[in-house]
């Protein structure tokens, strides 16, 4: 994957929140992954929780967000919006 064929993903894809929650979990360390979680119902929104980090998609905004977990709290680190999203944020945002 590049920022190319991404692009063109982003653009022409019908199912696009599952193409990047693939995507997503692709990427991520599996032995490392606590939670995962792909609603249908919710606008097609997903979490990929690890311990003390996540990765997760607002189907409803088009939204995506990556946050670390901190006292209890979780934190957002990274926020994209779909058209500002690209693969080269996504990896640097969940590795």
């Amino acid at each position: 994957m590049n920022d190319n064929l991404f692009e063109i993903e982003k653009n022409q894809n019908k199912n696009w929140n599952l193409f990047l929650f693939d995507l997503s979990f692709s990427i991520l360390d599996k032995k490392q992954i606590v939670l995962i979680n792909y609603s249908e119902k919710n606008c097609c929104s997903w979490a990929i929780e690890y311990t003390f980090k996540r990765a997760l998609y607002d189907g409803r905004d088009d939204i995506f967000i990556t946050q670390v977990k901190n006292k209890g709290e979780w934190i957002n680190t990274h926020t994209f919006f779909k058209k500002e999203l690209t693969y080269t944020l996504l990896e640097l945002s969940i590795k």
